[in-house]
């Protein structure tokens, strides 16, 4: 009796654990990379390609910003919609038909 209630006790906080992690993957926020470039997303919170910070429309499967100063787009709306946990697309208002496939960058091991 004693071993089965100590299975199902560690059985449901497993399953909470990986629920929460499943939960935090499923949103656009975290880091995304575009050969070089990197964003990081952090709620409306952003650090754009260029490396400027600045704030965003935010969801939690999508982001959109105006382009700052001195970055490609400068003054054009990025759109940034997740596909899924490992790919977004960006767009700019300028140029609505081009599609940026960003990944999620990968942790460096040093």
């Amino acid at each position: 009796m004693m071993i089965r209630l100590f299975v199902w006790g560690f059985l449901i906080c497993l399953s909470g654990s990986v629920a929460g992690t499943a939960a935090r993957a499923d949103a656009i926020d975290g880091a995304w990379c575009l050969g070089l470039q990197r964003m990081f997303i952090e709620g409306p919170n952003i650090t754009t390609p260029g490396g400027s910070k600045t704030t965003a429309i935010y969801d939690r499967h999508g982001i959109e910003y105006i382009v700052p100063d001195g970055e490609p787009g400068a003054g054009a709306t990025a759109a940034m919609r997740q596909q899924h946990e490992e790919l977004a697309h960006r767009t700019l208002s300028t140029q609505p038909e081009k599609i940026e496939p960003w990944i999620r960058c990968r942790q460096q091991v040093s």
